[in-house]
């Protein structure tokens, strides 16, 4: 495997699973503003809801902003993918062969070589 073969191959590998998109709903309050889940005192819930999306961590702690559309919420994810890629591999391409096969070796899963 050739040098950019390799980048390839780690940047693949280096990939971050999307996380989940879960449905959750704003309340609207007697005040006219919109609440996530409790109200302050003396504002009550006017009967109004509206939905949002939101990333959901694999122990089941919402992250991030809210999406008011999951095309929204995975548009986003494909946006930050795309930069930490782009990111990782500036830093693979301004390194030397040898940094670029132990980051093969880590994400590749690959035992180093012996001698």
């Amino acid at each position: 495997m050739n040098r950019t073969e390799t980048i390839e191959a780690i940047l693949n590998a280096a990939k971050e699973q999307p996380l989940k998109l879960v449905l959750r709903y704003e309340l609207q309050g007697t005040d006219g503003k919109w609440y996530g889940s409790s109200f302050p005192r003396g504002v009550d819930h006017n009967g109004e809801k509206r939905p949002y999306w939101v990333q959901q961590m694999r122990d089941g702690t919402t992250i991030g902003k809210r999406f008011f559309s999951a095309g929204e919420g995975m548009a986003y994810q494909g946006v930050q993918q795309a930069k930490r890629t782009a990111e990782f591999r500036a830093v693979l391409d301004e390194s030397t062969d040898a940094e670029v096969e132990s980051q093969a070796d880590y994400w590749l899963k690959r035992t180093p070589a012996t001698v």
